[in-house]
């Protein structure tokens, strides 16, 4: 019988050695679910910090979108202006066209009068008439000419 006992303590402390150990083993899975819940806590952070910046860089680029916008708006103004000023210019030469090949015919050259170009004569019963034409960033001042002979 005390053989028995001896059996029967000895598996007993086998039992008990095989406890601890699966102890052990609850204690290091405990652990290692503490560091997977850690990971998964610092990849959320880090997947709401990337958010954070998506956001970020989604705003940056409405930003750029609205001032590419506004210098295609003033690029087309500065257009428009380019036009007008050429409207101007060819209103001008045509106006300086008309000066020079209708006004001043018949061996009257053109030429410069109180800073204005005007038709040069030396005919006595030639009138000169001056008229201006105000334009909004010039002034173009000519002379009628008329015979009065």
């Amino acid at each position: 019988m005390a053989i028995l006992n001896s059996i029967a303590a000895f598996l007993n402390s086998v039992v008990a050695i095989l406890n601890s150990v699966v102890a052990i083993l609850n204690s290091v899975v405990a652990i290692l679910n503490s560091v997977v819940a850690i990971l998964n806590s610092i990849a959320a952070f880090l997947n709401s910090v990337v958010a954070i910046l998506n956001s970020i860089a989604a705003l940056l680029n409405s930003i750029v979108a609205i001032l590419n916008s506004i210098v295609a708006l003033l690029n087309s103004i500065v257009a428009l202006l380019n036009s007008i000023v050429a409207l101007f210019n060819s209103v001008a030469a045509l106006l300086n066209s008309i000066y020079k090949g209708v006004l001043c015919h018949r061996n009257r050259a053109p030429e410069i009068l109180d800073g204005a170009l005007r038709c040069a004569t030396t005919h006595p019963t030639k009138v000169f008439i001056n008229t201006s034409f105000l334009l909004p960033f010039f002034v173009i001042k000519y002379r009628n000419i008329t015979d009065i002979s």
